[in-house]
This record gives C-alpha cells, structure tokens and sequence, in this order.
C-alpha cells in the first residue's frame, strides 16, 4: 500500500505535465497541480521511511518530462 500511495501521486504529477504540454486552456492549473503532487509524493516518500536516492529518481524524470517542450523547435534550423 505504501509504494501504491506514492506511485499515484508521482503518476498523477506525471499525468498534469503531460496534459499540461497539449492542452491550451487549464495550463497554469495543471502546472500548479503537478508541483502540489511531485511535493506530496517527495514528502509521503519521506514520512514512510524512503530514503531520499529512492525518492530521486521520479522527481527527476518529472523534470526531464517538463523540460521536454524546450527542445521543440519554434521555426527555422536554429541550434
């Protein structure tokens, strides 16, 4: 149960970035709502005893994911 409680909500962190990519209206909530649910889950990870290289590996794929929209090219071949 513990590892599920964490698992939704970096899955649900995961989720709100993703649809904060593709959707045009609702984005400043769904930035908000990822942020709220990354720091749940960081925090809920360390009040039941994982220790923090545990907690590492999603927080950083949650960034990797929401830096994603920067390497889309806007127009032309720049580098």
């Amino acid at each position: 149960m513990r590892n599920t409680i964490i698992f939704l909500l970096f899955g649900a962190a995961c989720l709100s970035l993703v649809l904060h990519m593709f959707l045009r209206r609702g984005k400043t909530f769904l930035a908000i709502f990822s942020e709220l649910m990354t720091a749940a889950g960081l925090l809920t990870g360390l009040a039941l005893g994982f220790s923090l290289e545990n907690l590492a590996v999603p927080v950083v794929l949650l960034a990797g994911i929401s830096l994603l929209p920067f390497l889309r090219k806007e127009g032309g071949d720049e580098l």
